[in-house]
């Protein structure tokens, strides 16, 4: 009557352990990218080998379905649709590790070639986001200089290869921060993340940059935007607030918004700003829950986009990617896409159980 409480409890342990590593890497970073047709959505794998997981994203006049979703190795750091092709950007395995692009096949996502962009001429030395504008894909980064840059991924139409082609216009001082001088002999770094989308026939681009350096994960930072019309950029601006969680779409209204949360807020919201007359207004909230055993970290990442009839916004909310839809009549209620309530809640219970039933005996 003792031994057994202390093996169930020893076995919980173990079992709690190798769980922790599956907690360890939670479902991250959920990324969606779709037009007309559709489009698919992205979202880290929470598994040892690193990976992440999509779903198609399928509509018709009922309703908006999410396909069974399917594992792929690798670091996705950004899609971009074309008509029947895919285009990746993955981040290598370890830091050292050169970034590489993946072109796929839009029905399977079977990739049929891919390659490396890491050739300094063309000065895109950190590649980190991808984006089509007017049927051409781009990839956007930064040089070693802190310019924000672009290149042409000029795609052989038989979906043979990529060739990158260099786009002389950039960003001057982009990525870098008055208020961390940049040592001459150092690369300055590249922004956090990036968020882009369409509109009007330019892309409105995204991107965030760091304001301290060596602090925690989310650090304090700066908010910024230009537009790129496949050739030049426009002039940078700087959003009105700092977003550690950021993302822009298009609403079916046809107003581009930006949503995201606040650095440092603790307020269970996601923020909105409608882009009128050049200018970021305020916009209505929206509400979230903190649910689950990892739910207290809040919205850490978000993704929206739309197909005809509905806009998608996406969010991790600590180990966990849910969204809410928009079908006309604002947004609904929140739904999950991947969360692991049942087992974490079993592991803590199951746990206290065994400490209770040993104490009893």
């Amino acid at each position: 009557s003792t031994v057994i409480p202390i093996l169930v409890l020893i076995g919980l342990m173990v079992l709690l352990a190798q769980l922790n590593l599956d907690l360890a890497r939670p479902f991250t970073a959920p990324r969606l990218v779709s037009d007309a047709e559709g489009g698919f959505l992205f979202y880290g794998g929470g598994t040892r080998d690193p990976g992440f997981f999509y779903r198609e994203v399928r509509e018709t006049e009922k309703e908006a379905i999410l396909a069974k979703r399917r594992y792929v190795r690798g670091v996705l750091a950004g899609a971009a649709l074309l008509p029947d092709q895919v285009v990746t950007l993955y981040a290598g395995d370890r830091a050292e590790d050169p970034w590489f692009y993946s072109l796929s096949q839009r029905e399977t996502l079977k990739r049929t070639w891919s390659g490396f962009l890491n050739d300094p001429e063309r000065g895109l030395d950190f590649p980190r986001h991808v984006a089509t504008v007017d049927s051409q894909v781009y990839a956007f980064g930064s040089d070693v200089a802190g310019r924000i840059r672009a290149a042409r991924l000029e795609i052989d139409p038989l979906g043979a290869q990529v060739r990158p082609d260099s786009v002389e216009a950039n960003v001057p001082g982009g990525a870098k921060v008055k208020d961390v001088p940049a040592d001459a002999k150092e690369r300055v770094p590249p922004p956090l993340e990036f968020a882009s989308v369409l509109h009007q026939g330019e892309l409105y681009l995204f991107w965030r940059v760091s304001t301290e350096k060596g602090t925690s994960r989310q650090p304090p930072g700066e908010l910024r935007w230009a537009r790129f019309d496949g050739n030049r950029f426009g002039e940078m601006s700087r959003f009105q607030i700092d977003l550690e969680a950021f993302t822009v779409v298009v609403g079916l209204d046809g107003v581009l918004r930006v949503y995201g949360v606040k650095h440092g807020a603790r307020d269970d919201k996601i923020l909105s700003f409608e882009f009128v007359k050049d200018a970021f207004r305020d916009g209505p909230s929206l509400a979230y829950k903190r649910e689950g055993l990892t739910g207290g970290a809040g919205v850490t990442a978000l993704a929206a986009g739309r197909t005809p009839r509905r806009l998608f916004l996406f969010a991790q909310i600590g180990a966990a990617i849910r969204y809410v839809k928009d079908e006309g009549q604002g947004f609904g209620e929140w739904q999950d896409v991947a969360r692991r309530p049942a087992e974490q809640t079993a592991i803590i219970y199951g746990w206290f159980a065994a400490l209770i039933c040993l104490s009893a005996l």
